[in-house]
Formats: C-alpha cells, sequence, structure tokens
C-alpha cells in the first residue's frame, strides 16, 4: 500500500514538473512575443523623427562604415560638439521617453533606445544605463530576448555599431571587446575608456554579456 502511494505520489509530481515546464516555455515565447510587438510598434515612429530632424539633403539611412569619418568632417559643427555635456534629445510615445535607436548590422538589429533604465523600461526596448554619446561614455542595458539585446553575445572584434540620436546624429562604433562580468561586478560595468558598452544577463542572470565598443572618430 504505502509503495503504492509513493508511486503515485511521484508521478504526480513528474506530472506537475512536465506541466510547470510547458507553462514556463508558453509564457517565455508570450514574453518574447510581447517584447517585438513592443519594439515594433514605435520604432518607425522613432525613426522617422531622427530622419525629420536631420537637414532634408542629409535624412539618408545609416551611412556606410568605411566613409563615416570622412563624411562626418564635411558636415558643420552639431550642438553636442559645442557642448557635449547637453542633454540627449528625447521624444514621448505612448508614456515613454525615447533618446535615439541602436544598429547592429552584424546582427540585424535596429532597436529603439529608452531615455533611463529600470526594469519595467527593459521590457519595452534597451535602456540608457549611464553616460552620453556625446562624451563617449555612454553603456546601453537590454533584456536578453533575441529581439532585444539577446543575441549581443555573437558580436566579434570588428563589427560596427551605430547609434542615432533624436537630432538625426549618427555615432559610429566599432567593437573591441566581448566579455563575460559577474552580475555583482557594477564598478567594473562602469570603468575603462570605452565610448560605448552594451550588456545583457546571461540566461540563468548570474552574468552579464559585455560588449566594449570603441568610437569611429
Amino acid at each position: 500500500m504505502l509503495k503504492r502511494i509513493i508511486c503515485t505520489l511521484i508521478i504526480c509530481l513528474g506530472t506537475l514538473l512536465v506541466l510547470s515546464s510547458a507553462a514556463l516555455a508558453v509564457y517565455n515565447i508570450w514574453d518574447e512575443n510581447r517584447a517585438r510587438e513592443a519594439v515594433d510598434s514605435v520604432l518607425d515612429l522613432v525613426v522617422q523623427m531622427q530622419e525629420a530632424a536631420r537637414d532634408p539633403d542629409e535624412a539618408n539611412k545609416i551611412p556606410d562604415f568605411e566613409d563615416f569619418s570622412s563624411s562626418k568632417n564635411e558636415e558643420v559643427l552639431p550642438d553636442y560638439v559645442l557642448d557635449p555635456n547637453k542633454d540627449l534629445p528625447s521624444v514621448e510615445i505612448n508614456g515613454y521617453n525615447y533618446i535615439g535607436t541602436i544598429t547592429i548590422p552584424a546582427l540585424g538589429l535596429e532597436l529603439p533606445v529608452l531615455d533611463d533604465w529600470n526594469y519595467k523600461q527593459l521590457k519595452r526596448a534597451p535602456c540608457r544605463y549611464l553616460g552620453s554619446p556625446y562624451l563617449d561614455n555612454m553603456i546601453l542595458c537590454g533584456h536578453n530576448y533575441t529581439s532585444h539585446f539577446g543575441p549581443i553575445k555573437h558580436l566579434k572584434t570588428g563589427d560596427s555599431v551605430f547609434f542615432t540620436d533624436m537630432d538625426g546624429n549618427v555615432f559610429a562604433y566599432t567593437v573591441a571587446l566581448v566579455e563575460t562580468l559577474p552580475g555583482s561586478a557594477v564598478e567594473q560595468m562602469e570603468s575603462g575608456d570605452w565610448a560605448l558598452s552594451l550588456f545583457t544577463c546571461t540566461l540563468n542572470s548570474v552574468s552579464r554579456i559585455t560588449v566594449r565598443c570603441t568610437a569611429v572618430k
């Protein structure tokens, strides 16, 4: 009798574990789709606003990486060069403030970027964690959704990354280092002479995949 009860309990426990795993898988799929829809719902509008803010003659897409430095030298100095401490311009869409877009051609990613980070905002789009592109010290964080920053672990040295602010200014970077930091290494995350850093949690949330970039001048 006792053996039968134990067997029944084991079967019930196994069934619960299977159902829990299935429920978690369904939730993860739903959450990933929700995150992708949150990005898609605002990306086109953010890009349109960026293009409208540029000079009509310069309202083109991201420039060729090789031509970025020479084309930038021909432009009139923008405001941020004269005042690098100025705040990043932002636009409010559906109650959220966006400061630009991050484009990673090697991963086929183009994502809107929110002005500040918290867990609610990370569910919608990558966020500014610290710094500014005007000061060459910006850090962006993103959730590890496949449609957000999950794929950045696949970046390689030399890959190009672009950030475009809401005035249409484009900042070009090249990947210099991909490293994994402990989740508690806040000081290490914020240190170093990097023009741009991108990071996201690993799947077990213990560590942070961190991409360090240098600016293309």
